[in-house]
Parts: C-alpha cells; sequence; structure tokens
C-alpha cells in the first residue's frame, strides 16, 4: 500500500452548552470536586482527540449497522466486539468504511496503516462573564476557567436528595480541530470525506462527553476547512482547497448515502 494523498479537516468546535469531560485523576485528592475536567500537564483545559474520535465512530457504527446483533448469542459474528464496557464493530471486510476509516486492532488479519489522525482539541474563544474573549485577550492565570454546575440525585424511594457539583467547561468556549485522514491507493476519496462529515454531523445533534442526557456536551462544527494535499516523491503539492461554510449545506449529499454497503 503506498500514501498517497492527505486530506486534512479543521475548523472550530463551538460548546452550546457546558461540556465535561472527566480527568482519571478524579477523586484522588482531599477536598477535590465531585468531578474535576480533564486537564493537561500546563493545567489547560482541552477535549481529548480519542473522545472526539470514539464518539465519531460510535455513532457512524449506529448509523451504519443493525446494534440488536449485540444481543445475539455470537455477535462477533456480525462484528460487534466488547471492549471493555463498550461495544465497537470490528471486522475483517476490508471495504467497511467504518473499519477502514477509524482502524481495527493491529492483531486482525485485515488489520492497514492507521488513516484517521484525531488531534487533541484547546480553546480559541473563551466564554467570560463580560463576553467572549480571544486566547491573545486573557492572560494565563484566566485560561483554565471553567464553571461549577450545583446538582442533586434524588433517590426516588426516599426523596432523599445528594448534592453534587462537577465542573464543566462553559457554553460559548470555542475549540479548534484538525483531523487528517492519510488516503492509501484504492480508498475511495469521495465516501471516506462524506463518512467523515457524516460523522461530524451526527455529533451536531448528539452530545460530546458525560452527561448528555442531562444537557451536557452539545457541540457545532464551524468554519470548516477541507484542504487535499497531494504527496509525491519530491514534497506535497497542494491540489487544492475547499471550504465548507456549515455542515448543513451537505445534507442532501448525506442523505443519498449508503454508508457501509
Amino acid at each position: 500500500m503506498r500514501l498517497k494523498e492527505k486530506i486534512i479537516f479543521e475548523g472550530k468546535l463551538v460548546l452550546l452548552s457546558g461540556i465535561h469531560i472527566g480527568s482519571p485523576e478524579a477523586g484522588f485528592e482531599i477536598g477535590s470536586l465531585d468531578n474535576p475536567v480533564i486537564r493537561d500537564g500546563y493545567g489547560r483545559v482541552y477535549i481529548p482527540g480519542s473522545s472526539l474520535k470514539g464518539k465519531m465512530r460510535s455513532l457512524l457504527e449506529r448509523s451504519t449497522f443493525d446494534i440488536s446483533r449485540i444481543r445475539d448469542d455470537d455477535p462477533e459474528r456480525y462484528g460487534w466486539r466488547k471492549v471493555g464496557n463498550s461495544w465497537i464493530h470490528i471486522c475483517n471486510n476490508r471495504d467497511c468504511i467504518v473499519c477502514k476509516v477509524f482502524g481495527r486492532p493491529g492483531e486482525e488479519e485485515s488489520s492497514e496503516p492507521t488513516r484517521l489522525i484525531v488531534c487533541d482539541l484547546y480553546p480559541e474563544v473563551y466564554f467570560r462573564e463580560d463576553g467572549l474573549k480571544s486566547r491573545d485577550e486573557i492572560s494565563e492565570e484566566e485560561e483554565i476557567e471553567t464553571e461549577i454546575k450545583g446538582e442533586n440525585v434524588i433517590d426516588r424511594l426516599s426523596s432523599r436528595a445528594t448534592p453534587r457539583f462537577p465542573e464543566r467547561v462553559p457554553a460559548g468556549t470555542e475549540f479548534r480541530f484538525r483531523m487528517i485522514f492519510n488516503l492509501y491507493d484504492g480508498d475511495d476519496t469521495e465516501i471516506i470525506e462524506k463518512s467523515l462529515l457524516k460523522a461530524m454531523k451526527l455529533l451536531e445533534d448528539d452530545y460530546l462527553g458525560g452527561s448528555g442526557t442531562r444537557g451536557y456536551g452539545r457541540i457545532k462544527f464551524s468554519e470548516i476547512k477541507i484542504v487535499r494535499k497531494e504527496i509525491t516523491d519530491q514534497e506535497y503539492l497542494t491540489r487544492g482547497e475547499k471550504e465548507v461554510k456549515s455542515l448543513e449545506e451537505i445534507s442532501d449529499a448525506l442523505s443519498q448515502l449508503e454508508v457501509g454497503k
């Protein structure tokens, strides 16, 4: 297989509601928050690329395959496999668009080089009480400002309330996203582009992070730009760019697309 092209998806991910992606260190410190958000080693809030990639894969899987097969006696027969606490689709069909775009484990017979790279997302615009501020307009100390959302868990039998105070990145914050897809000989460029855009569109009508059924994690993609770079023996050559101002502009094309068939 020869790497022939890179397709780069760039743009903004805008929070329409507060988002919570939990930190693995939650609960280890006395007096810490009930559920702090994840931060990098410098204390900056961010969205891990793995969280965005995993959610997009899950939504594309469920819009392509019959999820009820998970309850069958032999779900692996239909390509469903349990990894940790989650079910994911992994099959040996080399034409499976989900496996081709999002990857297969290296031990699989049909394993191929990883194609999709999703970078970690860092804020570019922060929400403040006096309005939205760009990264250049605030100090490093202000960057990590979040919100604490008070909630109560109600016992349905005793009506006893148990308060909790999860931390969230507030609505209005804008993150910069960047995804790179490595295209190899024989790959269908059009269906790959449309599959990624379909997964992004599905995510806009779902949620990212935890507690989505309680209103957390609503997002919107904006200012999407797709850059395609052809690889030659000497250098990258930019074959051209096309800009997608809104995912709504491709809804007609997506409605006619049969992904995974």
